[in-house]
């Protein structure tokens, strides 16, 4: 008896965004562009669950194709021709916040082409807005849970025709418009159980992201999932991949990064571990293992600052760690303090950012602008104190009040939200009101935050014009 065909799909970014689902906690965000149809442009990633389920669903035998849009920069046409050429029953679809409201258009579109094909919604998004996933009429079934726990159960179900209600961690609408929750499912308890990905299946000579260098192939390897720190509940990572801590054994991350370099020649990695050297022990041991290896790779990570020390720094760097992204939020010492990194010592920062440089990685601080209690002294403070730690880049996001945070629920309360056009939940557009800084404040001084370092360089710029003027130039 032939296997059921499944899909699983990203689809392509919609108009004026290039969507990297697999950030903000895998709810995405979304960068801005000027292309004005579906599509995507510039550096892109797989959404990772996705190609888990791909690869569970490829070891009961199903006849699983993967369609990265992204990837293939696919118009909304092409997608559609090229899903309509594989014909699936099951289509499995990465939601992201950012580009909700055009994925589901999109996923509207081909069922109205693919009437009897079963679409199934992933993503951060639908364990807290499949209301809204479901009202769009696109989707058979949302998934709330793990997408590596739940996905398996729900596509037997599908294949065989019975009833949803008996798979935990979905939502779902019946024939008759109603809405249904089942029951929360087991979370995921092991990375080490999960299958290869099938990268096979991938058009793996287009990952490329254009920070690396032009022509380099990269690709996000997935070390550990979920963080413990309670980051004042603005960060959307430990709603979308839990607070408990999942680390994968350094001897298989290892065999994945091997694989990806022999056979597709992948040379840059980041490793989606959102604290990287929080468990020294396991950093320590992917680094030796690269390095009993004799991989020559390339690659990033993000920590935090207070968890890295020149022993590491040195070791990471052996193993070919180019680039290291730090959290520090906001460089005003009550607001680091209280909201942005508690119990991280802002005093001591200085010195680890001089650390870094110093064996050979280039240090970028990620902050974030218009967190609670933010005002124009305490940016120009971030200002200062990213001048005084003088990392090499600076990345600025605007506060985002992701659903499933404190956050978010403040702002409710507070009547502080902009608006309920999920498509402006970029990371980068203002959303919120703050006490202090109206929405043109915050993206007036987001973009002082990012070009900081290139003022401090104004007492020699000055110089340099006051001789030219002496001069007669």
């Amino acid at each position: 008896m032939p296997k059921d065909k499944i899909l699983v799909l990203q689809p392509p970014s919609p108009p004026f965004m290039n969507v990297m689902p697999d950030y903000a906690g895998g709810y995405g965000i979304a960068f801005s562009t000027t292309r004005s149809t579906y599509g995507h442009d510039g550096g892109s990633a797989p959404y990772v669950s996705a190609l888990y389920a791909a690869a569970i669903l490829d070891q009961t035998g199903s006849d699983v194709e993967i369609i990265d849009s992204h990837a293939e920069q696919l118009s909304d046409c092409e997608a559609l021709e090229r899903v309509l050429r594989f014909d699936p029953k099951i289509i499995i679809s990465v939601v992201s916040l950012p580009s909700m409201t055009g994925d589901l258009a999109f996923l509207g579109m081909l069922r109205r082409h693919l009437p009897d094909a079963e679409v199934i919604a992933i993503g951060t998004t639908c364990k807290l807005l499949y209301p809204d996933v479901l009202e769009s009429g696109a989707i058979h079934a949302a998934v709330r849970g793990d997408v590596e726990v739940v996905i398996p159960p729900l596509v037997g179900v599908l294949s065989d025709g019975r009833d949803l209600s008996s798979v935990p961690g979905i939502a779902y609408k019946d024939a008759d418009g109603s809405t249904h929750v089942t029951d929360d499912s087991e979370p995921l308890r092991s990375l080490n159980d999960l299958p290869m990905l099938p990268y096979h299946k991938l058009p793996m000579h287009q990952y490329r992201e254009p920070s690396w260098g032009p022509g380099v192939r990269y690709m996000s390897i997935l070390d550990g999932r979920g963080c413990p720190y309670p980051c004042r509940g603005y960060c959307p990572y430990p709603f979308g991949f839990g607070r408990r801590t999942l680390l994968r054994n350094p001897s298989l991350v290892v065999d994945e990064i091997q694989h990806l370099a022999e056979n597709f020649g992948t040379e840059a990695f980041i490793f989606r571990n959102q604290v990287f050297t929080m468990y020294r022990n396991h950093a320590e041991r992917i680094c030796q293992e690269i390095l009993n290896r004799k991989l020559n790779i390339r690659w990033l990570c993000e920590t935090r600052l207070d968890s890295v020390d020149a022993e590491i720094l040195a070791l990471m760097r052996s193993a070919g760690c180019e680039r290291i992204h730090y959290g520090l939020e906001s460089g005003d010492p009550e607001m680091f303090s209280d909201v942005g990194k508690p119990g991280c010592d802002l005093a001591k920062l200085g010195r680890l950012v001089s650390e870094t440089k110093k064996a050979g990685i280039t240090a970028k601080l990620n902050v974030v602008i218009g967190l609670p209690g933010e005002s124009w002294q305490t940016v120009q403070n971030t200002i200062r104190t990213i001048r005084e730690l003088r990392p090499d880049a600076v990345m600025a996001a605007i506060i985002t009040p992701y659903p499933g945070t404190a956050i978010f629920e403040d702002a409710k309360l507070r009547g502080l939200l902009l608006t309920n056009d999920w498509s402006q939940f970029t990371g980068f557009t203002p959303v919120m009101c703050t006490e202090r800084l109206t929405p043109d404040d915050l993206l007036k001084a987001r973009k002082m935050v990012e070009n900081c370092l290139d003022d401090a360089t104004f007492p020699a710029r000055a110089a340099r014009k006051a001789l030219r003027l002496v001069r007669g130039r």
